[in-house]
């Protein structure tokens, strides 16, 4: 799946289909996974697909600090990339953060380039405002900060974090403890990221909501000994949930 430029976006079964191009989105996650597998089995092979990946991360990387995600075969930028690339954004910047809370197993001098595209991705975080892609870049941060506290990337956990915390507030109910009125693809990213935030900066709030609301998801994951997962082709409403309970209720 793999090309001297990146990850391919797209397979038919088991064959690579290059005409769909490359996305951030799975070379992030590719960046991850490598480095989960180096961590585990120091090849030195992994590197030069992390280094690989790493480096279309930041080929997609614009000026003003934002990415962009789609690239064509041709490796150039694509009309795709007029849509909302915010969890995009976050799930780079991840990647980024769990790449650097490596590199002390990395080769010396192996990171010092990620870490500044890192910086320079970060200078606009505050501006993203999606559930998922605020969760993401929570656990992009914390990695970074498991190396080297920075009270400033702290600074930068607490407002994302406090913005979750803030839906939740918002949206909880005595029957719906979730950060939306839905549940949709994802979903455990979210209080997994409140529970790095309590972490790394000690917040009480954070681990209560990621725990009360990781429970509440859990409860309509495993049901009758059965597991059904919830996904964006399988929405689970609040409003849904809410004529249920009343039915349980008349009955």
């Amino acid at each position: 799946m793999t090309t001297s430029f990146a990850m391919i976006q797209f397979s038919v079964i088991n064959h690579p289909d290059l005409n769909t191009g490359y996305t951030l989105d799975d070379n992030a996650r590719a960046l991850v996974a490598v480095c989960q597998h180096y961590e585990l089995k120091r090849n030195p092979e992994d590197l030069e697909l992390i280094i690989k990946y790493y480096s279309f991360i930041k080929f997609c990387l614009q000026q003003n600090g934002s990415f962009l995600n789609y690239v064509s075969k041709e490796e150039k930028f694509t009309m795709q990339n007029n849509e909302n690339l915010e969890d995009s954004n976050g799930r780079a910047i991840w990647s980024l953060g769990f790449m650097l809370s490596l590199s002390n197993i990395f080769p010396i001098g192996f990171t010092l380039d990620a870490a500044i595209t890192m910086n320079k991705a970060l200078t606009r975080v505050n501006t993203i405002h999606s559930t998922r892609a605020m969760a993401f870049i929570i656990k992009g941060i914390y990695y970074r900060n498991k190396n080297s506290v920075n009270f400033e990337n702290i600074a930068l956990i607490k407002l994302l974090s406090n913005r979750l915390v803030e839906m939740y507030r918002h949206e909880c109910k005595s029957n719906w403890k979730w950060f939306e009125s839905y549940l949709t693809y994802g979903n455990s990213i979210i209080p997994e990221a409140l529970l790095c935030a309590y972490l790394a900066t000690g917040e009480y709030q954070y681990k209560e909501v990621a725990k009360e609301s990781f429970d509440f998801l859990l409860s309509h994951i495993f049901t009758e000994d059965k597991i059904k997962v919830i996904s964006n082709k399988g929405w689970l409403d609040s409003k849904m949930q809410k004529k249920n309970s009343r039915r349980r209720t008349a009955h």
